[in-house]
């Protein structure tokens, strides 16, 4: 063995490739999950010639297409019959949405969970220097990044489940109630029991 053999069997451990984006979907009847591939639009829908085939009658036959680019998501409603929302908003047939590094979308009555992996990293937050104590922006940005965090964490185990909330209740450490219940509070569409 010579003495550069154990560097590079660092350098190779060190040079795992990161987990790649995934897209879940999920509804009544069923769940299936598909790696986002980079620059290649994949396109979800009922019908058997789209990429990722989700079977349920609310679901449009070419319904939203998914691109991933330069580490950044995008969607498009297809011209969708029952719509495509995103963070509770109906996307125009034809609009194009920039979504979050962990993001759900309603699509008809399916539920998609896309996630790029690895945790954005935290802003930095100027504390106030308010000597009276009184309550400033920064307190209010801080909450902002705190409920960033665990919905982006919330929406990872939910991906990580297959979409089953008891299952991404588990993977969180907490009760399935008290996941509905952060469900709720971010306006994030809960997965359908059947789903899982």
């Amino acid at each position: 063995m010579t003495a550069e053999e154990p560097t590079r069997r660092q350098g190779a451990a060190r040079a795992t490739p990161p987990a790649p984006a995934r897209l879940v979907a999920v509804w009544a009847g069923g769940t299936i999950e598909r790696g986002l591939p980079e620059g290649a639009p994949l396109v979800v829908g009922r019908s058997t010639l789209c990429d990722v085939r989700v079977d349920d009658a609310s679901v449009s036959r070419r319904h939203v297409e998914v691109l991933l680019q330069a580490d950044k998501l995008r969607v498009a409603d297809l011209g969708s019959s029952n719509g495509t929302r995103v963070r509770g908003r109906t996307l125009a047939p034809g609009e194009i949405d920039a979504i979050g590094h962990a993001e759900a979308l309603e699509v008809g009555d399916a539920l998609l969970l896309l996630h790029l992996p690895g945790t954005p990293a935290p802003q930095p937050v100027a504390y106030p220097t308010d000597t009276e104590g009184g309550a400033t922006a920064a307190s209010g940005e801080l909450r902002e990044a705190v409920e960033q965090a665990e919905r982006a964490r919330i929406l990872d185990a939910l991906a990580k489940g297959g979409g089953n909330q008891t299952r991404a209740a588990k993977i969180l450490g907490v009760s399935r109630r008290t996941l509905v219940y952060r469900l709720d509070r971010y306006g994030l569409p809960r997965p359908r029991k059947g789903g899982g």
